[in-house]
């Protein structure tokens, strides 16, 4: 039984595998989620020192999965809107009309996923909006100014994955800060 068990396992890789090098924007999404859980498992044990939780770890990752294809999307739009070189007019597209809209979406899930149930209060969804704006909107447009200028354009990918987790730590940890003083 174990050897059909491993044949099992063995074709099941290979197809993954073939699906996975036959299709480069699954990698792309993949990598943004992997980044996700993993800011999840640190932010659990290192910042929150709770247990970590398996089912908000996933779905965090699953929203990272899902959220990368959207703003791929977004990035189209502003290619076709604004030209390469305005770096400024693209950072305040981002933050007057894009980030909004990921973060609603961002505090929206983690309230569903932390209360375990689709329907949310919307004015406590507003309140951890206001929150996390006035976060991003202090740090975020110098973090995209230094990926404009000072970061090669292969190495944007890389760079905003690694933005996004050293960020998600950053507003958890500054959320446990706030937790505490109340």
């Amino acid at each position: 039984e174990n050897s059909n068990m491993e044949r099992y396992l063995v074709v099941w890789y290979n197809k993954w595998r073939k699906t996975i090098l036959n299709n480069p924007k699954l990698i792309e999404a993949i990598k943004p989620a992997c980044f996700g859980i993993a800011s999840e498992i640190v932010s659990q044990k290192l910042i929150e020192k709770s247990n970590i939780d398996p089912l908000r770890t996933l779905l965090y990752g699953l929203y990272r999965f899902i959220m990368h294809p959207v703003a791929e999307f977004w990035g189209r739009i502003v290619d076709r809107i604004l030209p390469t070189e305005s770096v400024y007019r693209r950072i305040l597209l981002d933050q007057l009309i894009f980030d909004p809209f990921c973060y609603l979406l961002y505090v929206s899930y983690c309230r569903m996923v932390a209360e375990r149930r689709l329907r949310v209060n919307f004015s406590d969804v507003l309140s951890d909006l206001k929150f996390a704006m006035n976060i991003v909107w202090k740090w975020y447009p110098l973090l995209q100014l230094v990926g404009y200028k000072l970061v090669p354009p292969p190495m944007q990918e890389s760079y905003n994955n690694l933005v996004s987790f050293l960020f998600d730590l950053y507003i958890v940890h500054v959320e446990e800060q706030t937790k505490k003083i109340k």
